[in-house]
């Protein structure tokens, strides 16, 4: 779906957010649909690029997503490989902590850098 709305438009940067309710600390099948995203690095994992050991193993749960039963981290903004942006922050934002819950899910933020051609 990306690659065809990027054939119908000038596209400067793709991102693909959301619950993919896949968890990258989790065994087999259920981080399958995240390693899908990045394994073959046309996509990078935004809040991985500032927090590389987010998906070490046992999973922290200072980077969940989710809360509840199954708590985990399976919130994210993927960002198409871009020589033109960089990430410059990812958060988790619906927290106690920073902006308060607002449901089971914590939000993620993600901020980018445009750096000229």
């Amino acid at each position: 779906m990306v690659d065809e709305k990027e054939v119908l438009n000038t596209v400067e940067a793709s991102f693909v957010c959301g619950d993919f309710n896949v968890n990258p600390t989790s065994d087999d099948p259920w981080s399958e649909g995240y390693l899908t995203m990045i394994n073959n690095g046309e996509y990078i994992d935004s809040f991985l690029e500032i927090y590389p050991d987010a998906n070490n193993k046992p999973a922290q749960s200072i980077y969940n997503t989710i809360g509840g039963t199954y708590p985990g981290r399976i919130d994210y903004v993927f960002m198409k490989s871009n020589t033109h942006f960089r990430v410059m922050d990812s958060q988790i934002v619906f927290t106690n902590d920073v902006a308060g819950e607002i449901s089971d899910h914590f939000g993620m933020l993600t901020k980018v850098q445009y750096i000229s051609k």
